[in-house]
């Protein structure tokens, strides 16, 4: 069961439950205002980058798409941040990875060089729009998709993502892989494609908090920036519908005791 939970362990029952368990229940309710999510909303973040990419002396941002958390369960492929940078006219963005097999495939048939009309296949999560359609892209790199993790935990474990290609329009590349992307997110998944980390102004991840150990090199934690973007694995409980869920709950309802 999700939530928080005390567990005492003690000689004297009595005292474990009546003192300790219930001091430090109070403390942690007495708490709660800090363990709901402070997310930047999609407009701010998206003029974040536009203003990075437009100055190259400010430092380079990481904006985590928290709606598509793969490691949480996300398709992998919601286009809400997507589509807002393009539309915003973003450049120096390089959107780490993105699930759409058909698009690969269409990719490889025209080949390196290529230039094609792309048509990005998306979750249509909450009756968002299913594809988003962008022509004159530009074929830039393919790869078979295997490469071994190079940093953290996982460091040295081999990864297939299957075929991959980098795609490029306007100022933007975009990562499209033909397997779901890995929970782990290895620099060199992108260093496969010939992306230098160091020239990107901003990086889209859909993850939610394991790129710290892995991209603090390359961004100050200020500009890790959680992006409350739409989509199955948003924090924001409340805009989930629950079914067979206690009420209240926190934070579902605040106004209890």
């Amino acid at each position: 069961m999700n939530g928080l939970h005390v567990l005492v362990t003690a000689r004297d029952s009595e005292l474990a439950e009546a003192t300790l368990c219930k001091k430090i229940a109070e403390m942690a309710w007495s708490m709660r205002q800090r363990f709901l999510w402070k997310l930047v909303p999609l407009e701010n973040a998206v003029a974040n980058a536009v203003d990075v990419g437009h100055d190259n002396k400010s430092p380079p941002v990481l904006l985590a798409d928290l709606g598509d958390n793969v490691g949480a369960g996300g398709p992998g492929n919601t286009l809400w941040l997507t589509k807002a940078l393009h539309e915003a006219k973003a450049t120096g963005v390089v959107i780490g990875s993105f699930f759409d097999p058909e698009l690969v495939c269409a990719a490889t048939d025209a080949g390196v060089g290529s230039s094609i009309q792309a048509t990005f296949n998306g979750d249509d999560w909450e009756g968002a729009e299913s594809t988003y359609v962008v022509d004159n892209v530009l074929v830039q790199h393919l790869h078979p998709g295997e490469f071994y993790i190079s940093t953290g935990p996982l460091s040295g474990m081999r990864v297939n993502a299957g075929p991959m290609c980098l795609l490029k329009f306007d100022g933007i590349q975009i990562l499209v892989t033909s397997r779901r992307p890995i929970v782990w997110p290895d620099p060199e998944l992108l260093e496969s494609m010939d992306i230098k980390i160091a020239s990107i102004r901003t990086l889209v991840l859909k993850c939610r908090s394991n790129y710290r150990a892995v991209y603090d090199q390359y961004f100050d934690s200020e500009n890790m920036i959680e992006v409350d973007t739409l989509g199955p694995t948003s924090p924001v409980l409340s805009r989930h519908d629950w079914k067979r869920i206690p009420r209240p709950s926190y934070p579902l309802d605040l106004d209890f005791d």
